[in-house]
């Protein structure tokens, strides 16, 4: 049976997450019930229980990597390379193609030199992403550490990547737009990545050795049929993202830590108690999209993604709103918002799932209110609105109904949408139905700026989207990390168009293992991090870093668009597509400039 590359495990999920440059996607699936609270996330964080006794950091093995690391599907800095595609995909984000240097030969070492053969002119490690971390010579043996941390020895690195539960209804939707994927093609590009990772980065003598789970997490076998000729090792999750079930989650979490007892968790999809619970128990894990800071504070430094933090995305949205939107009439909306005569001051509701509660994106819309009104302009007179809606496909049209009546009883003007990906099919078509057609503005959260998701929403309603977007220009798939880790790894053709999200992730754990050096354990990871250069802010590539003493988040920057849906995609040639103002210059906080947006040209798009 097709499945979306994963369940991009929030609340609400039908996610799909992008990996920096192309189509990463992973859909989040809609879900419902109680969630983890965020007090769950700080019990038993600050220790190392992961690190065996005696074989802590030292300044020699810190792993201050050199000058170039920074994973666009991985972390910044450290994570070496994200996918391709998704700029979220970082997340990650921005690995479409390679720079010269992660593609040109290294000279060959000299006798009796260190053998720097695996690296680039620029300093990078030659390898399939732009991300490569910065180049380290090859092992010539003698004493790694042995077993520095949990599921590390001398000659292995044990890793298990986490396949969360698939949605039927959310892939049904995705496959209008050719964005899910089979069993067999999951399995055959994770084979690929994990190939390809153990070819390209130094790991010291060690060799990255991926998992499978135990009975019916089995991903070797789980799938049968539908996974006739992969028998690659993964553990394929049984809990349900729809509704969410995060005891499952933590139990499923239990098992790998007490049975598996692996180093790293790579979890593109999963539901908060998953990362919460691995973290707690000493394991590195990586994943989610846009999850408070606070989430990857409280458990470090076992928690890291590639993607923007829900935080900082609100950040830039506050800023970019304060200097270019703030007090004004709005302009971009349809004449049924516009009004006759002269057009009414903008007034923002804020549209963000909240399931039983679920803390995890109003902490982030909460902070991008208190910014709004007075902690960075405006003020509470201006009566921003927040509407929250249960994780649950199947009640989807009517929350839709009853969402879109109350902003246009409260007079909304500007529409923010916090949301997963797929609400806005539903969200978009009701505001068309009710003839009801607001500024969308974007907050570059949640995939919802990749083009091919944006073609499902209602095209009377989206062509007055616009704002911040986390993705970076996009190259054709076939220059993606995704299509490159694929053929590096000796296959012909082309993976599936949703691995972008996976070999970001791949990519970032491979760059934290090179960055740490041969000592490898939690704080050898951070160090390595958090020392490791900055990469990218360009169009295609968006900078990636991490930061002491707090960025365990990869994408740093932004750039401005306007949907269009007569544009080609960069994509894949097809009409409908994000524009860019000033060719997709990227943002960083505090440099969005003052003045009005300069969006929709001449009244239209391009």
């Amino acid at each position: 049976m097709a499945t979306t590359p994963g369940a991009l495990g929030r609340r609400y999920a039908p996610f799909l997450v992008l990996a920096a440059v192309q189509v990463l996607l992973v859909a989040i699936v809609p879900s419902k019930g109680t969630r983890v609270q965020t007090g769950d996330y700080a019990a038993g964080a600050s220790g190392q229980s992961g690190v065996v006794s005696g074989n802590g950091p030292t300044s020699s093995d810190a792993g201050v990597v050199g000058t170039t690391d920074a994973g666009a599907g991985g972390p910044v800095g450290t994570a070496g390379g994200a996918g391709g595609s998704g700029g979220a995909g970082g997340g990650g984000t921005a690995a479409a193609g390679a720079t010269a240097g992660t593609v040109d030969g290294g000279a060959a070492p000299s006798a009796g030199a260190e053998d720097r053969s695996r690296c680039a002119k620029n300093g990078q490690q030659i390898g399939p992403t732009y991300y490569m971390p910065a180049c380290r010579p090859r092992w010539a043996g003698g004493d790694n550490g042995g077993s520095t941390m949990t599921g590390v020895d001398a000659t292995s690195i044990k890793y298990v990547f986490y396949r969360a539960q698939g949605n039927a209804q959310v892939n049904a939707i995705l496959a209008r737009q050719d964005l899910a994927a089979s069993a067999e093609q999951f399995c055959e590009a994770v084979r690929a990545f994990d190939k390809s990772i153990n070819k390209n980065y130094e790991m010291y003598g060690r060799k990255a050795v991926s998992l499978d789970g135990p009975g019916k997490n089995k991903g070797s076998t789980v799938n049968g049929s539908d996974q006739p000729n992969c028998k690659f090792p993964y553990f394929q999750g049984q809990c349900s993202l729809t509704p969410p079930d995060p005891p499952c989650e933590r139990a499923e979490a239990q098992v790998i830590a007490t049975q598996l007892k692996p180093a790293f968790v790579l979890a593109p999809v999963a539901d908060p108690a998953l990362y919460n619970e691995l973290g707690k128990r000493g394991i590195v894990v990586i994943g989610g999209q846009n999850f408070p800071e606070q989430y990857h504070a409280d458990l470090a430094p076992y928690y890291w993604d590639v993607f923007m933090d829900g935080k900082r995305v609100m950040s830039h949205l506050a800023e970019y709103y304060c200097k270019k939107l703030v007090g004004k009439p709005v302009t971009y909306a349809g004449a049924d918002v516009r009004g006759i005569g002269t057009a009414p001051k903008r007034k923002v509701g804020v549209i963000y799932p909240s399931t039983a509660g679920d803390p995890t994106y109003k902490l982030s819309v909460d902070f991008f209110v208190a910014q709004i009104t007075g902690g960075m302009c405006g003020s509470k007179a201006d009566g921003v609105k927040t509407y929250s809606y249960e994780s649950n496909i199947n009640t989807a049209q009517q929350q839709a109904t009853t969402t879109v009546l109350a902003l246009k009883n409260d007079k909304i003007t500007t529409v923010v949408c916090f949301c997963d990906p797929i609400a806005p099919v539903f969200l978009t078509n009701t505001m068309d139905a009710q003839a009801y057609h607001p500024e969308e503005l974007t907050a570059g959260s949640f995939l919802m700026d990749y083009d091919k998701l944006a073609r499902l929403y209602n095209p009377n309603v989206w062509k007055y989207a616009f704002g911040p977007s986390t993705l970076q220009i996009q190259l054709p798939f076939d220059q993606s990390d995704a299509a490159r880790a694929w053929r590096d790894a000796g296959n012909t053709g082309l993976p599936d168009k949703t691995e972008n999200l996976n070999v970001a992730y791949y990519n970032l754990m491979a760059s934290m293992i090179q960055n740490a050096g041969p000592t490898l354990n939690p704080r050898t990871i951070q160090q390595g991090m958090f020392n490791a250069q900055g990469i990218g802010g360009q169009p295609n590539y968006p900078k990636i870093q991490f930061r002491a003493p707090s960025d365990y988040t990869g994408i740093d920057d932004d750039r401005e668009t306007y949907w269009c849906a007569t544009r080609p995609s960069e994509i894949d040639g097809q009409a409908g597509s994000y524009a860019s103002v000033d060719n997709g210059k990227r943002t960083d906080l505090g440099q969005w400039t003052p003045g009005d947006p300069r969006v929709f040209p001449n009244g239209t798009c391009i």
